[in-house]
């Protein structure tokens, strides 16, 4: 495994080589992965036993890291999540991956960097590099009062809020995009993930993917990943 740093101290990848055994001589899909912790926190540990499931199955997985509120504020998420994206882009060959076989997959809040990063390619500012397809893991879709702790990421101007969130705000609807949801996540989540459904398909007639996680909560589909529950993978 080999670990990188960003321009800013929150920002690191952490590569995780695959073992392409379906054509050890082409280069291996690449798959991006953002954690969650509600703005504030979370690392690259949060997700290591993601990254060894995907590395086993023959992908490079990146862990990632982005700064964290209440130092960082939006649309900071977003941009790390380019800047990521762009740093595999160029360096594909030298961990080699397949430039243009990425995915990503952000959870909850990592779920929100990464919706803006593929929906509000203008928030990000700078290039917003296409990729293969995006998983969005319970994201958070909406900005309100119901859930305080955003403000430490989104600031405490409810009036600014609508504007910052994604639904309501979708620009790009070029890249492929799979929105799963737990059977037991919160209502906003499952609210979210339906109207977002809506907006992509009845507001934008793009076709796109839901997946509920049955028997699930908000953390434990991703947690079951590796083990004999295989609905998410």
């Amino acid at each position: 495994d080999e670990s990188h740093d960003g321009p800013d101290e929150g920002q690191q990848l952490q590569v995780y080589s695959g073992n392409n055994r379906n054509n050890p001589q082409n280069a291996a899909p690449i798959i991006l992965l953002v954690h969650g912790g509600g703005f504030a926190r979370g690392d690259l540990n949060s997700f290591t036993h993601l990254a060894t499931q995907f590395a086993g199955l023959g992908y490079i997985a990146v862990n990632m890291t982005y700064p964290l509120a209440p130092a960082a504020s939006w649309p900071s998420g977003a941009q790390s999540v380019a800047g990521a994206v762009g740093w595999i882009k160029e360096n594909a060959a030298e961990i080699k991956g397949n430039p243009d076989n990425i995915f990503v997959l952000g959870a909850s809040a990592g779920g929100a960097h990464v919706a803006d990063f593929v929906f509000r390619p203008g928030v990000v500012g700078g290039e917003s590099p296409e990729v293969a397809g995006v998983i969005l893991s319970s994201p958070v879709l909406v900005v309100n009062s119901e859930n305080p702790p955003q403000s430490s990421y989104f600031g405490e101007d409810a009036d600014a809020w609508q504007g910052m969130q994604t639904l309501g705000n979708i620009e790009r609807t070029s890249i492929p995009v799979l929105t799963m949801v737990a059977e037991f996540d919160p209502d906003q989540f499952k609210t979210s993930t339906a109207q977002l459904l809506n907006e992509l398909l009845v507001d934008k007639g793009v076709n796109t993917r839901i997946s509920q996680m049955r028997g699930h909560n908000h953390i434990s589909y991703l947690e079951a990943i590796g083990t004999s529950d295989t609905q998410a993978l």
